[in-house]
């Protein structure tokens, strides 16, 4: 009775640790997955109206979608327009950084073209920053037009403790200097840098317009990016500001490639309390994925990888079980029904040699598909 109880809770235990496997590895596929979208920042949807599957609207912006997708990689900057009167579609994409990859660019641009689709479904317009690219679509023309609507992003638990004042004026030297170098036409609305802080170390900082933006307009966009930056978040150690002409970005992580050629440093500024003034790494420079953002991705997307084939494996395991627990069930059925011998639970105690010489393996087997029906008697032939 003991051999009987350890035989039936081992297919039992064996059938719910596999179902417990097969879930625990289905959620980590599931929560590893979006590692593909981590690098979204922020979107914002018009839903003034919407337009109908199908509909003109519809096709001119797949047309325009496409463009953007196809264009923008060339040069890291492309604009596109389609159709007539109310139908016709505005679209503009720009990747970060004046040297960014076309393989980075047209990645982001891809992405970020199917998100917004999926986060902004038919509305008439959306907009969708990446840490690697910006794509806005609208059913007017808002090219060269300034736009400083948006929000701010955060890092809300990472508090500068120490000398925040010096922490302050070091960081609004850095972007206020990296604004001024954006608005040289050369640097095209661009310019990335670091600068050294006693408290919290390297500080990194990024800011970018439009390139269709006036030079005007780029100083008055990044004037109030950082002003909201300033007012919202200014004691973090990180945060940004995603305007709809314009982008402001510090933190005290590289989120950029720091390694590029061309370096200047600003002249000293006065009334810093101290601080080192900022050395420019690139004002012309290449920005990606900050390495955090990046190595994190890559470790979350081998993960999904192998969940999914943990997946995969564990239903091919299923499956070929459920098959080898049928063609067991049969075998020992017409085996037992060939020698003629009565096999039931009750028979098996009282007189074990009358069953057939694989029993133990026939009773086991069924005793563990009728575990929930004990009383039932688990199978009978009759003798000759």
């Amino acid at each position: 009775m003991k051999n009987f109880d350890k035989c039936n809770l081992y297919f039992a235990n064996s059938w719910k640790q596999a179902t417990i496997l097969f879930y625990l590895t289905g959620l980590l596929f599931i929560t590893t997955f979006p590692s593909v979208i981590s690098e979204l920042r922020l979107h914002a949807c018009n839903n003034a109206s919407s337009y109908a599957d199908g509909s003109t609207f519809s096709s001119n912006l797949n047309r325009v979608m496409g463009d953007l997708v196809k264009n923008a990689p060339q040069t890291g900057f492309n604009t596109s327009f389609y159709g007539e009167s109310s139908n016709r579609v505005y679209g503009l994409l720009q990747c970060i950084g004046n040297n960014i990859s076309q393989k980075d660019c047209s990645i982001c641009s891809q992405r970020a073209r199917d998100n917004v689709r999926q986060l902004c479904g038919n509305d008439i317009g959306g907009q969708e920053w990446r840490n690697n690219c910006f794509l806005r679509y609208e059913n007017y023309s808002f090219f060269s037009k300034l736009d400083t609507d948006g929000d701010e992003l955060e890092n809300a638990n990472d508090i500068v403790t120490t000398n925040l004042s010096n922490f302050q004026t070091t960081t609004s030297n850095l972007l206020s200097y990296l604004s001024d170098q954006a608005y040289y036409p050369a640097n095209k609305g661009f310019a990335q840098g670091t600068v050294e802080d006693p408290s919290v170390g390297t500080i990194y900082g990024l800011v970018q317009c439009l390139r269709d933006l006036s030079i005007k307009d780029c100083r008055s966009c990044l004037q109030s990016a950082r002003n909201r930056i300033y007012k919202c978040c200014f004691t973090q150690q990180g945060a940004q500001s995603l305007l709809g002409s314009c982008t402001v970005r510090y933190e005290i992580y590289p989120f950029f490639n720091t390694t590029e050629e061309n370096s200047s440093s600003p002249p000293p500024s006065s009334g810093s309390s101290g601080a080192n003034p900022p050395t420019v790494a690139s004002t012309n420079g290449t920005s990606s994925n900050s390495s955090k953002d990046s190595s994190t991705n890559t470790v979350l997307i081998i993960l999904s990888i192998i969940g999914g084939l943990i997946i995969a494996l564990l239903l091919c395991l299923f499956a070929m079980m459920s098959k080898l627990k049928s063609a067991i069930s049969q075998s020992l059925v017409t085996h037992a029904q060939n020698e003629g011998r009565i096999c039931s639970f009750s028979l098996y105690l009282a007189q074990p040699n009358l069953c057939y010489p694989m029993k133990l393996i026939y009773f086991f087997y069924y005793a563990g598909i009728h575990e929930n029906n004990p009383g039932s008697t688990l199978s009978k032939f009759s003798s000759p």
